[in-house]
């Protein structure tokens, strides 16, 4: 679990701070744990699955995200730079690919 988080926090800084459009291929194959479908849910339904970054990561995010969000009228606060963050990474694209039971 802990290279799928790493891997998906690659893909969350390519795409939401250096604005690198990325698609995160994960097969049903892939699927080790219960676990990796939860963070899936997290993604589709917040964005950011909640424990993917702790506090110095979030801090050195929102500082990599501040010229562009204040160009885009965000506001320079924590909170709102976060809000940007997760609206940049929502253009994630991540297929999932699912092998039908014979």
């Amino acid at each position: 679990m802990t290279d799928f988080k790493e891997d998906l926090k690659i893909v969350y800084m390519k795409s939401g701070v250096k604005e690198i459009p990325m698609t995160f291929l994960f097969t049903d194959q892939q699927i080790f744990k219960e676990t990796t479908l939860v963070y899936f849910n997290d993604i589709l339904s917040s964005g950011v699955p909640p424990d993917l970054f702790n506090a110095e990561d979030k801090d050195n995010i929102t500082n990599g995200v501040r010229n562009a969000a204040k160009a885009a009228g965000y506001f320079d606060s924590k909170e709102s730079l976060w809000e940007f963050f997760v609206s940049q990474v929502r253009s994630l694209v991540l297929p999932l690919p699912l092998t039908p039971n014979p």
